[in-house]
């Protein structure tokens, strides 16, 4: 359904109820319900028909303080472009969503402690209990938060506008924020003024204490040109479509035109042809006419570089390099991640000073009286942003070369607390693989090397300690080349295996070897099944073992030989 535009003299009603209306939206504003009425009505579309010359004369009233053309092209702009609607509000709430502090200087002596601490105590009831609102859209209502994304709206268009509308009481002073547009001020002399009807040249001074005004970068003055291409590309691109994608239809009879048979085939054209078609003699010939590029046409690649602009303009870097993240190919996504920290910084900074010059002094001189100092500010508290994969690989590195760490710091480190009495533990998970030692052990794998068989049990092992009794050198190399693989390991369970194989090495008659490797055969269960547990052992071990047999050393149990199966 369409809108009927309100007449003249409804207009002029309005007008006239305007300049006598003493209805404010808000108690104390002076904004009237009639002015925003009036302006719903009368409000036009300033992105229809966007042209080069139409944004660069907006640009240069802008610029000489005339605001309200092109405050409210970046408006349209800002709301209708599938770009902007995306990085903006992730900007915005980067911040917002960010508790505030309030903080007591750093430069106070002793003697005025108490008083800072009563002006920490009234600025975090005053940001407490604030009230925000929307001068165009009476629905919204909020509070810091919203205070914080509206702020933040300078960096759109430059400034932002906020009435200050106090309320104070005898336990807490607060306030309520509304939210005006920048295209009911005008900045002719500097400073913005407020304009109490549209098309109004002059405006009237902001009161002092009665306004907040936030100063930004402007970033949609740069979006608004970059939108202009985009939309000049993506017209241009449909007309190529609709003109270029299907195509014409050419009928060849031998007909005369005008009779029965040329008619027909002009009717079986048309109902072919989707846009344009022509019917001829097969004697006359229609030359083509090109209008399609060769190779990549050129609509795309600038749409995307202009989409690619904003996203950086707002977000710092691009989206799909900061989600590629580092290792995934994008060189550069550390670098712009840390770009995007440096403009969610600056941001919760410009917001922080901005309460500190307008705000706070008000508020302490609301509740404390005039001349008093502020000796507390307001801060919004970006919090650094951790690397929990490069935290881990540190810990790793500094671990594996010997350098102690504390489990209390790795604990508030990762955020994890430490077990309480009587709670389940969450323990290192068993490895996947089996241990290979354990396995010949069990039968459940063949010895390397040769594959020339299998050792069944641990009463297999101690048979072999047995059938050895005799062979002093080859048990000897054998627990020489043990001796050697365990010669540098500083575990304390290591250390009476050791003892016991340098024994079997030094003994000089055969009644000594005979004796020492009896010592060592006896608690071989035990010390075995204790020495199994760390896989790594019990991997040098199979393999000292099987390097030992296959060499010749030592002699395999006669059980072991028994049941051997030699494979090909």
């Amino acid at each position: 359904m369409i809108r009927a535009m309100p007449s003249k003299r409804r207009i002029q009603s309005l007008t006239n109820r305007l300049s006598q209306s003493s209805v404010p939206i808000l108690r104390g504003s002076v904004i009237r319900q009639d002015r925003v009425e009036l302006h719903r009505m009368m409000r036009v579309t300033p992105i229809r028909d966007l042209k080069p010359q139409k944004i660069a004369r907006m640009i240069d009233d802008f610029e000489a303080g005339y605001l309200r053309e092109f405050a409210q092209m970046m408006d349209a702009v800002q709301r209708r472009d599938d770009v902007l609607q995306t990085v903006i509000p992730k900007r915005l709430g980067d911040v917002s969503s960010h508790e505030y502090q309030v903080i007591v200087r750093g430069d106070i002596d002793d003697s005025q402690e108490d008083e800072a601490n009563n002006h920490k105590e009234a600025l975090h009831q005053f940001y407490g209990n604030v009230e925000t609102r929307d001068a165009l859209d009476l629905d919204m209502r909020g509070g810091f938060r919203l205070l914080v994304e509206q702020m933040l709206d300078a960096q759109a268009k430059r400034w932002s506008a906020h009435e200050v509308l106090w309320r104070p009481s005898p336990d807490v002073i607060t306030a309520v924020f509304n939210h005006v547009p920048l295209w009911w001020f005008e900045k002719r002399t500097g400073r913005l003024r407020y304009l109490e009807m549209d098309y109004q040249i002059e405006g009237i001074e902001l009161d002092p204490g009665g306004w907040m005004v936030t100063c930004g970068q402007g970033l949609m003055e740069a979006c608004v040109i970059a939108y202009l291409y985009k939309t000049l590309s993506m017209r241009d691109w449909l007309l190529y479509g609709e003109k270029h994608a299907m195509p014409g239809i050419v009928g060849k009879t031998n007909a005369n035109k005008g009779s029965a048979k040329w008619n027909d085939m002009v009717d079986a054209v048309q109902k072919i042809a989707a846009d344009y078609a022509v019917v001829i003699n097969e004697k006359d010939s229609i030359e083509k006419v090109s209008f399609s590029a060769e190779g990549v046409l050129p609509y795309q690649p600038l749409v995307e570089a202009m989409n690619k602009a904003m996203t950086m303009m707002w977000r710092g870097a691009d989206l799909s390099t900061m989600s590629a993240g580092p290792g995934a190919g994008g060189q550069g996504a550390s670098v712009q991640e840390g770009e995007s920290d440096i403009v969610e910084q600056r941001d919760a900074l410009l917001v922080s000073e901005t309460l500190n010059a307008w705000i706070d002094p008000m508020v302490i001189r609301w509740t404390f009286g005039e001349g008093v100092t502020p000796l507390a500010y307001v801060r919004v508290v970006v919090p650094e942003h951790e690397d929990i994969a490069r935290e881990i690989q540190v810990d790793e590195f500094l671990s594996g070369h010997g350098v102690e760490l504390s489990k209390r710091d790795a604990r508030e480190r990762y955020g994890r607390e430490e077990p309480q009495e009587g709670e389940e533990i969450l323990g290192k998970p068993e490895p996947s693989e089996p241990n290979p030692f354990e396995s010949a052990m069990n039968g459940e794998v063949q010895p390397g090397g040769n594959g020339n068989g299998k050792l069944k049990s641990m009463d297999q092992l101690k048979e072999m300690f047995a059938s050895n009794e005799q062979s002093p050198a080859g048990m000897r190399v054998f627990m020489g080349e043990l001796r050697q693989i365990f010669k540098h390991a500083r575990a304390a369970h290591l250390r009476p295996l050791l003892e016991k194989i340098h024994a079997v090495e030094k003994a000089e008659t055969p009644e000594e070897f005979a004796n020492a490797l009896r010592e060592l055969q006896g608690d071989m269960e035990e010390e075995m099944m204790r020495l199994l547990k760390d896989k790594r052992v019990a991997a040098v071990l199979e393999k000292a073992l099987a390097s030992a047999y296959f060499s010749g050393a030592l002699q395999p149990a006669k059980s072991f030989v028994r049941r051997t199966a030699y494979r090909s």
